[in-house]
């Protein structure tokens, strides 16, 4: 078994005009394998292109959209056949999903590259 360690921080001095945000959350996470740390993958556009695939495991995903051809491109992430997430260019994700949920991608606007990588709890 392993450990990843996984924070999250969240820090903004005019978010608001009464106060400001300072929020850090950190996890030291068990994994084990099947495990996939950081690969890179080019996201066309037109439909949607397996990322993760699924597994039968609850398992800790990454996502990143890297690069686009315009500023304006993004990434549709779909867990199982549900568009769920939007990434900007630069934009990112973590999180932990049920198992048997295939992670996918399609690109808007203009090709898109993503870096991603997975993790089993332990």
């Amino acid at each position: 078994m392993a450990t990843l360690n996984a924070t999250i921080k969240l820090v903004s001095s005019d978010v608001s005009s009464s106060e400001s945000l300072n929020l850090t959350t950190t996890d030291a996470l068990g994994v084990t394998h099947p495990m996939s740390n950081l690969n890179r993958k080019a996201i066309a556009t037109g439909s949607a292109q397996e990322i993760i695939a699924s597994s039968s495991a609850f398992s800790h995903v990454y996502v990143k959209n890297t690069e686009g051809t315009n500023a304006t491109d993004f990434v549709q992430i779909k867990l199982g056949s549900a568009a769920v997430i939007k990434l900007m260019v630069g934009e990112s994700f973590f999180a932990p999903i049920y198992s048997g949920l295939a992670v996918q991608g399609e690109s808007y606007g203009g090709a898109c590259k993503v870096e991603f990588g997975y993790w089993t709890r332990s």
